[in-house]
């Protein structure tokens, strides 16, 4: 249902903004690598780690002027992340070693869980080209809508649902752009930076209230949309 309604969304804005000869379709895929940061005063007790996820979608630009775009766009994305616990160990060196009686203290990993989120996005951006028509720059923002969530510890994945109704990030990034004909390839590098918390209040103590960043690297086929007669 998350899924019709925001295509529904991006094909009502396809349909009432007007048509110029440069306006362009995009599809693309993409790869991405999440990080979970969080501000708890338990933090400390914890390691956050990245992991792969993926995104694939569909955009539309609207021209503002010679190098300048708006877009908009509807994409499924996974975002992932690692969290770890952090134990502290304390040794103390025997009486017969030197130096006697010294505490030593160590650390361990425990209890990995891989967080799995999926999102419906809808990102909204500046798109401004460069003058050789090659590379370009974008920023802007997008928002997600959660559609699935799990949590595997290894031996099972469990679905849970104490989340935040909306992802909320910034968007930058660049990218390199490559004619094919009439359309283009895009090849982009973006960043983005969760600006709301994914969890608020933390799923029974197991994740703590956390934000994501997102690198992620996409290859994209823009096709330029005819002006309407």
């Amino acid at each position: 249902m998350k899924l019709f309604f925001s295509l529904c969304i991006f094909l009502f804005f396809i349909h009432i903004l007007p048509s110029r000869a440069q306006n362009e379709l995009s599809f693309h895929v993409g790869l991405g690598n999440t990080k979970l940061r969080g501000d708890q005063p338990k933090i400390k007790d914890m390691v956050f780690s990245g992991a792969a996820g993926f995104s694939a979608g569909v955009n539309y630009s609207l021209q503002l002027k010679k190098d300048m775009y708006l877009g908009f766009g509807s994409v499924y994305k996974r975002l992932r992340g690692k969290l770890q616990t952090i134990d502290t160990l304390l040794s103390v060196i025997p009486a017969n070693l030197v130096p006697a009686g010294q505490v030593i203290v160590t650390t361990e990993l425990r209890d990995s869980i891989d967080v799995k989120l999926d999102y419906i996005t809808l990102p909204v951006w500046l798109d401004v080209i460069s003058d050789n028509r090659k590379f370009h720059f974008f920023s802007g923002l997008e928002a997600g809508i959660p559609v699935k969530q799990i949590l595997d510890n290894g031996e099972e994945n469990i679905e849970f649902d104490e989340i935040n109704d909306v992802n909320l990030s910034i968007i930058f990034g660049m990218g390199y752009r490559i004619q094919v004909g009439q359309n283009h390839l895009d090849v982009n590098l973006s960043y983005l930076q969760g600006i709301v918390n994914i969890v608020e209040t933390g799923v029974n103590e197991t994740i703590p209230r956390v934000k994501s960043v997102d690198v992620r690297l996409s290859v994209g086929y823009s096709i330029p949309i005819a002006k309407k007669k």
